[in-house]
């Protein structure tokens, strides 16, 4: 348990400086030290008035009051334990302890390498100011890059920190364990570590995230400490470190005071996008590249994930999630169910009327870890793609898949759904023939190299992204090489009378194909497009009334009387 009291990893706020939004502390991106170099009171953080520079959350004025219990009780656990007496001479045996001094012989924590001089980690852990830090502690450690001496000092940790907590049998915890684990930095860093949402990283580093799973696993696994992984976390702006809160108030510590901001994003928060692509996974365990020893460790690791997810997330009772969407924006139900159904697994995408059917029948072998590869990026799509872009893998080939695409509202093909190229051209990179024209795709070879594809970088994801940023854009008509450079009133004429041309097309193939024709409406996309036209049909009709005040044909045609009706009959079932 005494290690409890060190650990304080360093969260210092920069003097005047920015921490970044409440919601991203900024432990996560760059290089965070577990001490900072500057030792210098910081001047307490108050709330911006207006505008100000920057965008730093406000910070509380005071602890709230569940924070202030927790001080108390690391407050009276280390009054109790520096009390201590000999049982022979009744000397306090604990008298000018100081887990500063405590570590300033690396040798004495058992991770030196015979070298005084040499950095220790570990010291970094316990120092506590004042004054600047001993000359072996001027090298703070650095979390972003994937630096193996990091990660496996990082792992030890928790992995000395898991063996401390008690197992789901011990009841009645001491309340200063609890404290200690709250104010601490220990889980804000597991937090870091758990907005890495890529599989294959996580798999990499297979040794740090194993520890940090034992630690997350641990706390989820008993009562009295799940709150600790489960609920949202205080944006800790400034601490000086346990030692220095369990102090005395009239101790001689001088450290920063602690200040907090408002609370952020929980370790169960940080964890779903991890389960959502660990589930996708282990959906397809049984193909090709998964059953080697590379793909047994990535099951392995997404087992887990799975596993302690499902202990820490709190299922809604069908009354609350019933009273929870009542009250959402149809915007929040739309983001809501791409969410839930952006990429989904279906048979059905394996049938003769895919374009490259035939040609799948007719590969039997798939080149080695290409499956692996095909798996691991349709789970990162999981929890990846912008709305508005539906992705299905078929279960038994994830290489064969189909996508929806709905077309970006401030475009010409605002709302319009897109699976495959149209016989009328709508655009000049969709043929009719199938065919996309993206330089990514390697079917437009002029311009930048680093638009090309890249093998073993580019994505699926990067494509989906292009077409609907890239070729479902504001002006199409300069998509077209011969145009792109094109300026002036006759160029930006030409581009409105395109948009014009290709607007009726738009709405009967992107629209109202959709509510109408039955292989379309009940297709393998049924639920996608029922419910985005339940979500999104008022703002579909918005958009289509503004284009026919620029294009009185769109009324002239009853394109938009037609629209109308469609939305209020699939409303109704």
């Amino acid at each position: 348990m005494e290690l409890f009291k060190g650990l304080n990893f360093r969260h210092r706020a920069r003097a005047g400086a920015n921490n970044g939004p409440h919601d991203e502390e900024d432990v996560d991106q760059g290089n965070i030290p577990f001490q900072s170099q500057q030792r210098q009171r910081q001047p307490r953080l108050e709330p911006k008035k207006g505008g100000g520079q920057g965008n730093t959350p406000a910070a509380l004025k005071e602890p709230p009051e569940d924070i202030k219990q927790s001080i108390s009780a690391v407050k009276t656990f280390l009054a109790a334990r520096m009390a201590m007496r000999c049982h022979s001479c009744e000397a306090n045996i604990t008298e000018g302890f100081c887990v500063r001094d405590w570590t300033q012989d690396a040798r004495g924590i058992g991770y030196a390498d015979g070298s005084m001089s040499q950095h220790n980690p570990f010291a970094a852990l316990f120092y506590d100011g004042p004054g600047p830090p001993p000359g072996s502690l001027h090298t703070p450690l650095q979390f972003q890059g994937a630096d193996k001496k990091t990660d496996e000092f990082v792992g030890k940790v928790f992995d000395f920190v898991s063996e401390l907590i008690p197992g789901p049998a011990n009841k009645n915890l001491p309340p200063e364990l609890h404290g200690m684990l709250r104010l601490g930095l220990l889980l804000d860093k597991v937090a870091e570590l758990l907005r890495n949402d890529s599989l294959d990283d996580v798999t990499k580093r297979a040794h740090v995230y194993s520890n940090v799973f034992d630690l997350v696993g641990k706390l989820a696994s008993h009562p009295e400490l799940v709150d600790l992984v489960r609920d949202a976390r205080y944006h800790k702006q400034q601490t000086p470190g346990l030692e220095a809160l369990s102090a005395a108030s009239n101790s001689s510590h001088s450290g920063s005071p602690l200040v907090l901001g408002e609370k952020i994003a929980s370790v169960r928060e940080r964890l779903k996008q991890l389960a959502r692509q660990s589930a996708i996974v282990l959906e397809a365990s049984g193909c090709q590249d998964l059953t080697t020893r590379s793909g047994e460790n990535l099951l392995d690791c997404c087992e887990r994930v799975v596993a302690i997810y499902t202990i820490i997330a709190e299922d809604e009772s069908p009354l609350e999630e019933a009273r929870r969407n009542s009250s959402a924006t149809p915007q929040e139900k739309w983001e809501a169910f791409h969410q839930k159904h952006g990429v989904s697994r279906d048979e059905a995408v394996f049938e003769q009327s895919h374009a490259y059917y035939h040609r799948a029948l007719a590969m039997m072998h798939s080149g080695p870890g290409r499956i692996k590869r095909m798996v691991t990026e349709v789970a990162n799509m999981s929890t990846s793609l912008p709305i508005g872009i539906f992705v299905k893998v078929s279960e038994s080939r994830p290489d064969m898949m189909r996508c929806l695409i709905m077309g970006p509202p401030d475009s010409p093909y605002g709302y319009a759904l897109f699976e495959t190229a149209f016989g009328s051209i709508i655009n000049p990179n969709l043929h009719p023939d199938g065919k996309v024209c993206l330089s990514l795709l390697g079917t437009w070879h002029d311009g930048d190299a680093a638009a090309q594809w890249q093998p073993g970088k580019s994505t699926i994801l990067s494509v989906l992204i292009s077409i609907q940023a890239m070729i479902f854009t504001e002006d199409p008509w300069r998509n077209e090489p011969a145009f792109t450079s094109a300026v002036g009133t006759i160029a930006d004429m030409q581009a409105r009378k395109y948009v014009e041309k290709i607007h009726p097309r738009v709405i009967t193939a992107g629209m109202l194909h959709w509510l109408f024709k039955p292989g379309q409406r009940h297709g393998i996309w049924e639920k996608e497009v029922r419910a985005h036209f339940r979500y999104n049909g008022a703002k579909m009709i918005a958009n289509v009334e503004k284009w026919a005040i620029a294009n009185p044909a769109l009324k002239s045609q009853g394109l938009v009387q037609e629209l109308k009706r469609g939305l209020e009959d699939i409303s109704r079932r």
